[in-house]
């Protein structure tokens, strides 16, 4: 039989470490990466903004030039360009990640649009199906 004696305070001090470690060492861990997920979150919701804000303009503005053409003011084909223009902007795919949130709200954007007679429904349809595909890839 074979005995070994590990003296007490030896025993103690080292449990006394690797409890101090056990319990410092992942908080630290745990908070750098909470700051990150939190950096990340502030930056998707400063996107969202971004974008809703953009979602707001444009269909305030396509509001605008169709009241103008209604009222003889601007040609029929500003108001066409405009559209195509906002149409190609809100279905070309961003260079980096494009979260779901984001995406959600520009098909939301798409159906008011339609809704408000805006934009016609093949014109939805077009743009709906290639950002529908990048959402469903997610």
């Amino acid at each position: 039989m074979v005995y070994s004696y590990t003296p007490a305070y030896y025993t103690s001090l080292h449990d006394s470490i690797a409890s101090i470690c056990r319990t410092i060492l992942p908080f630290s861990l745990k908070k750098k990466r909470l700051t990150a997920i939190a950096a990340a979150e502030q930056q998707l919701e400063k996107q969202q903004s971004e974008n809703l804000k953009w979602q707001q303009d444009c269909f305030h503005q396509i509001l605008r030039l169709k009241g103008l053409c209604r009222e003889g003011i601007i040609a029929e084909d500003r108001v066409s360009d405009f559209r195509a223009h906002l149409l190609e902007t809100l279905v070309s795919s961003p260079a980096e990640y494009e979260a779901s949130v984001i995406l959600k709200d520009k098909l939301t954007f798409l159906q008011e649009l339609v809704y408000m007679k805006c934009i016609s429904e093949e014109e939805y349809d077009g743009a709906r199906k290639p950002l529908l595909a990048r959402f469903e890839g997610q």
